[in-house]
């Protein structure tokens, strides 16, 4: 099978994916897949995902979605970054215990011949079911003779924020799976605490930013030119023209620790999601703005620092509603009138207003380790 030829099996069966199970369709949009010669069969650094054609080939339609989801969940599980120093063998035995059990609970998946499985320990995080591994008889260590998590620098992925990649790539992936209603997620993955060990549960209100920009979940049109390099020509999401109007609190309440957040996650945004439409308010009781932002760009300068009133920005753009209103803000200051036309959503300070002292909107409290 040539390049070409395996490029395209790839590409529809991602398209399958995502159709299927929009859960791992979409952290699939975030796997980097190249073609590999020199590796057996397939397998992922951590950054990227590799796949041998010949391998590929002779893998039925089950059998390759259930190898694309085993690699995905390798790296969005971070399990080349959580190996440390452990017994490379040992730990990708183990890894490969606890995705095969998530696979085994998907319709219409299968695994590889000789893949490893465990019903008694597929439940437990990685690292748990390492340290029982040594006391089993009942798993023979000849049952994995390749090594599928390829050699890395961890400090090399630590300085990439890979993890931070692959925390918003599950938070989008349950956003558009609890929208979606259909599909399978973390929660009816039969409680793995694997998902924990990897990401510290938070709202985390970039999910409730996720569902706001998510429309349908499934519908997907055209090309999306960010995996065109790859040779994997995927559907670009619907909601990827959603317009939004982003509010940042510049007001003397507001700490310059905090400014500094509201700053970064907006900047964020744009990284994660760089087709939105979007467009910056800084605001005190004053409105500076609006400023057209982008991921190319740095923001602009901040302007306040004076006392608060929510009521400017809400004015301004009743003019030309946006589809969602993002505010940042400790919530402290003049409220308006509930809007009409588009949804609003409040991030508020760890050490903000109370919640239910909002009267419109929905509330999602910054959690400052995220």
């Amino acid at each position: 099978m040539s390049d070409l030829q395996t490029k395209d099996r790839i590409k529809a069966a991602l398209i399958l994916l995502r159709s299927q199970h929009p859960f791992f369709g979409t952290l699939a949009l975030y796997a980097d897949i190249r073609i590999d010669t020199s590796l057996e069969t397939a397998g992922t650094d951590g950054e990227s995902l590799f796949v041998n054609p010949s391998f590929i080939s002779g893998l039925d339609r089950p059998k390759l979605l259930g190898l694309l989801v085993h690699e995905i969940l390798h790296m969005a599980l971070l399990h080349n970054l959580r190996r440390g120093t452990r017994d490379p063998l040992l730990w990708n035995i183990a890894a490969d215990i606890v995705v095969n059990g998530m696979i085994t609970k998907l319709t219409n998946y299968t695994l590889p011949s000789g893949a490893v499985f465990c019903n008694a320990l597929c439940h437990l995080s990685v690292e748990e079911v390492y340290e029982q591994l040594p006391a089993r008889n009942d798993i023979s260590f000849d049952q994995l003779t390749l090594i599928d998590l390829l050699p890395t620098t961890p400090a090399s992925l630590l300085e990439k924020d890979h993890a931070k990649k692959w925390k918003i790539a599950i938070s989008q992936a349950r956003a558009i799976s609890d929208k979606n209603g259909r599909s399978i997620g973390i929660d009816s993955l039969g409680g793995f605490r694997e998902f924990d060990a990897a990401m510290t549960p938070s709202l985390s209100w970039q999910e409730l930013l996720w569902s706001f920009l998510i429309a349908t979940p499934c519908d997907f049109q055209g090309y999306d030119r960010r995996f065109i390099w790859k040779g994997l020509y995927l559907d670009a999401m619907e909601g990827e023209s959603l317009k939004i109007a982003i509010a940042i609190d510049t007001s003397g309440s507001v700490s310059k620790d905090d400014l500094s957040l509201f700053i970064a996650e907006v900047t964020g945004i744009l990284d994660t999601y760089p087709h939105i439409s979007a467009e910056l308010y800084y605001c005190d009781s004053e409105l500076f703005g609006p400023y057209q932002i982008d991921s190319d760009h740095s923001l602009p300068q901040p302007q306040g620092g004076g006392g608060t009133s929510f009521q400017p920005f809400f004015t301004k753009i009743e003019k030309d509603p946006p589809e969602l209103a993002v505010y940042f803000t400790d919530g402290f200051g003049h409220f308006p009138a509930s809007p009409q036309d588009y949804e609003t959503l409040w991030v508020i300070t760890q050490a903000g207003i109370e919640s239910d002292a909002i009267p419109f909107g929905t509330i999602a409290r910054m959690n400052i380790h995220n």
